[in-house]
């Protein structure tokens, strides 16, 4: 059972379904096509990389441009788009046209989706589920992703 933006919903977990959750990932992970969060300091026209976060399949990318953050992170830009190319030092993203090049030096934060458990899956861990519609109005879900840090 989930609590949705519409009050509660059953998520039946299908054979087969797959559960990821957010993991250690490294550079070599970038590759063109796939979404990413990009957290970046500004730097005169420059952007330069502080953690880069790819985006489950399921999820696609949210919100596509590049922003303004607030809160802990003023100061910083967040950059939503998709890899166009990464040469182990740039990124060329493409945000529906808008292209954007950041620099990522070594060591930058790198996290991505990495395989999980149905015991990943506990009271108060916000999901992503993605399926079909059950005949009983639940959802028949192909995939899990759980989302963020687990809560404390």
């Amino acid at each position: 059972m989930v609590t949705t933006n519409t009050g509660p919903k059953t998520v039946q977990v299908t054979e087969g379904a797959t559960i990821e959750q957010e993991g250690k990932g490294s550079t070599s992970d970038l590759l063109p096509g796939l979404g990413v969060g990009v957290t970046g300091k500004p730097d005169g026209g420059n952007v330069t990389a502080v953690s880069i976060r790819i985006f489950p399949t399921a999820l696609g990318t949210p919100r596509p441009g590049q922003f303004p953050m607030t809160g802990a992170n003023q100061g910083n830009l967040m950059t939503n788009s998709t890899i166009e190319s990464f040469d182990g030092s740039n990124l060329v993203l493409d945000a529906g046209g808008q292209k954007y090049q950041i620099a990522v030096p070594p060591g930058t934060e790198v996290l991505k989706p990495v395989p999980a458990t149905l015991a990943a899956l506990a009271p108060g861990v916000r999901v992503l589920a993605v399926g079909t519609p059950g005949a009983d109005g639940s959802l028949q879900a192909m995939s899990v992703n759980i989302m963020g840090a687990p809560p404390q």
